[in-house]
């Protein structure tokens, strides 16, 4: 029967390059759950109030009213993807940061190797699992940081279609062809 080792005890067991590993998660997964948090509830007040704002002009279908609707939906794409990039980094640096793990433990394996030799079984094993441990931790990170990253990039696609569907362009033809018909 495997008996799961506690976090404290697998931290140590992965060497320093572990806890650095553990601490890019953590600020990753913040990031993530702060942007999740934003796109999946407090984003509809925001584009309420860009909606009236919208609304209420009496312009909507000349040149400057189009700027003004780009402009309202670049802020609010840089709003909805705020954060992206540094999670875009960090997603790319845990991989890298294992892959470091798995040298400064083959380091220290040969290290060991060069003033005991052979001969001592159980440092050679803790060697091997900083080998190890740091190099799954990081891909692993990996693997979950891309599929949430994505999962939040759509989301505020999604979003950000939503908002640009509501600011519709007024038709200044039919607007004339109101006009002069009544």
């Amino acid at each position: 029967m495997l008996i799961p080792l506690p976090i404290l005890d697998y931290l140590t067991r992965g060497g320093w390059v572990l806890w650095i590993v553990f601490g890019l998660t953590s600020v990753m997964l913040t990031l993530l759950s702060e942007r999740f948090t934003y796109l999946a509830w407090h984003w509809k007040k925001r584009h309420r109030k860009i909606i009236t704002l919208w609304r209420t002009r009496t312009d909507r279908s000349s040149w400057r009213a189009r700027k003004v609707r780009e402009t309202l939906l670049a802020r609010e794409q840089a709003v909805m993807e705020a954060g992206f990039p540094v999670i875009k980094g960090l997603i790319a640096i845990c991989p890298l940061t294992g892959l470091l793990g798995t040298v400064s433990g083959m380091i220290t394996l040969f290290e060991r190797m060069g003033y005991h030799g052979l001969t001592v079984g159980p440092m050679l094993l803790e060697s091997l699992s900083r080998i190890t441990l740091p190099t799954l931790a990081g891909i692993l990170v990996t693997i979950v940081g891309v599929y949430a990253y994505t999962w939040c990039l759509r989301l505020a696609e999604r979003r950000q279609h939503r908002l640009a569907d509501a600011l519709t362009l007024s038709d200044p033809a039919a607007s004339l062809r109101s006009a002069n018909a009544g």
